[in-house]
């Protein structure tokens, strides 16, 4: 039984962090982009992974899309801004637990009802 879903892969680092050093060079909190493999939603939790084995947690406060907007949803295979206050770096794995479900979400749940109402 899995523990945990692949929610993402961090797939771009902003300007301002430097690769060399890892170390961030303006703000504590970075917008980085995700490629999402699940779907994701603000409020969830996502779990950052690291190659010696640690992790960093953070709950998802907003998603926005690579022109800026603000998402109330990501879908599998869209590309994501998240904003995060630890470092990261690109192809890093980021998962969610299982037991997540972001149709069970209340923003999800929202945005689902609001489409319904548009349906003839």
């Amino acid at each position: 039984m899995r523990s945990h879903t692949l929610a993402g892969v961090v797939r771009r680092l902003p300007p301002e962090i430097d690769l060399a050093g890892g170390k961030h060079t303006t703000s504590p909190v970075q917008w980085i982009t995700v490629e999402a493999r699940s779907r994701l939603a603000a409020g969830m939790q996502l779990e950052f992974l690291y190659p010696d084995g640690s992790s960093a947690l953070c709950t998802l406060p907003e998603l926005r899309s690579l022109r800026g907007e603000t998402l109330n949803i990501a879908h599998p295979n869209n590309w994501v801004q998240l904003p995060v206050d630890f470092p990261t770096f690109a192809l890093q794995v980021v998962r969610t637990p299982a037991d997540f479900d972001a149709k069970d979400h209340p923003v999800s749940n929202k945005v689902r009802e609001g489409r319904r109402k548009r349906e003839p």
